[in-house]
């Protein structure tokens, strides 16, 4: 899992917000195991020590920069089965609705805060189309479903 952010923000299609407390990271596992490739989550997490090289995945180096001391984070996840989550609404529909998700990123390779609006115009979206984007929440966690072909890269979301 790579803390992809912290200080997170949504907006929902409907014109609503969702404001996680800061504490909460945003969460991502590039490798599909813990959860799908395709999953944002949303929760309580905290930083430890230091991490050994070894041990440290290639997306976290490529995303955090190669100067940044990456650290453990430690969390108690969620349930991975979407049935045990309760749906909260869409972020972006397949229609012209979009909503937008708003982060701190750490690291020394682009710190700073970021902001990804779904289904913005862009090469992807040309060739992709619109995706549909949904929250949910499980306790005090929240996880944004991303449809089937979601992008991510070194910089962050490409698609949708």
């Amino acid at each position: 899992m790579i803390c992809r952010g912290k200080t997170i923000a949504i907006d929902l299609a409907d014109g609503g917000a969702i404001d996680p407390p800061a504490s909460h990271g945003l969460l991502h596992d590039p490798s599909g195991r813990l959860f799908p490739k395709r999953s944002l989550l949303i929760g309580p997490f905290e930083r430890g020590s230091p991490a050994d090289e070894e041990t440290i995945p290639r997306e976290a180096v490529d995303y955090l920069g190669r100067d940044y001391e990456i650290r453990r984070g430690e969390c108690r996840l969620p349930p991975k089965e979407l049935s045990a989550w309760k749906r909260v609404g869409e972020v972006a529909t397949l229609g012209n609705a979009q909503g937008e998700i708003f982060y701190t990123r750490g690291g020394t390779r682009a710190p700073g805060r970021f902001r990804h609006k779904f289904n913005k115009a862009s090469l992807s979206r040309l060739f992709r189309g619109r995706g549909k984007v949904t929250l949910y929440s499980c306790g005090k966690w929240l996880r944004l479903e991303l449809p089937r072909g979601a992008m991510f890269d070194d910089r962050g979301v490409v698609y949708p």
